[in-house]
């Protein structure tokens, strides 16, 4: 039998945080579109946003060792400063989900936050981690808005029932 991943559906980091610290997640797997860039921003804004991102993640979630960000978009983004050396990864056309590698003997347990449940969802299914289907609130290109009118057909397969997050 097919175990299916959990899932939360929210717009709030503070739901992620409280995912990741019930379950002690070690390793972060996070979508940069839209997370951290919108589609439209230039790819310049990445550092200093995904730093953002980690001092956040230090604050509030102790228990992730590992970082990575991830994009399938072919988005050629500078790399994070040196202070999260070892820590964080930064991977472009990451293939999600097919692709493991850049992901393989990372600390477990995983949760992966993205916006798909078709590529990041099905990312966290493979890795036996956990799923925090983050629901974007602005304007969104054709592609992202496809790709969730298609996974709403199959997401029931491989996720557990969808728990509505605060926000």
């Amino acid at each position: 039998m097919m175990v299916r991943a959990p899932r939360i559906r929210s717009d709030s980091l503070a739901d992620l945080f409280v995912m990741t610290s019930a379950t002690r997640s070690r390793t972060l797997v996070v979508d940069v579109e839209p997370l951290i860039l919108d589609w439209s921003e230039p790819d310049a804004v990445f550092p200093s946003r995904a730093m953002a991102f980690v001092d956040l993640v230090d604050t509030e979630s102790p228990s992730i060792h590992r970082i990575v960000f991830a994009s399938n978009s072919h988005r050629i983004l500078p790399p994070v400063a040196d202070r999260h050396a070892g820590r964080v990864t930064v991977v472009t056309k990451a293939g999600k989900p097919w692709r493991l590698d850049h992901v393989a003997g990372l600390p477990r347990p995983v949760t992966v936050i993205g916006d798909q449940p078709g590529t990041d969802g099905v990312l966290a299914w493979r890795l036996g981690g956990r799923f925090h289907q983050w629901v974007h609130r602005g304007a969104q290109p054709w592609w992202p808005r496809l790709q969730l009118l298609l996974s709403a057909a199959f997401a029931p397969l491989i996720f557990r029932p969808l728990t509505r997050g605060v926000g």
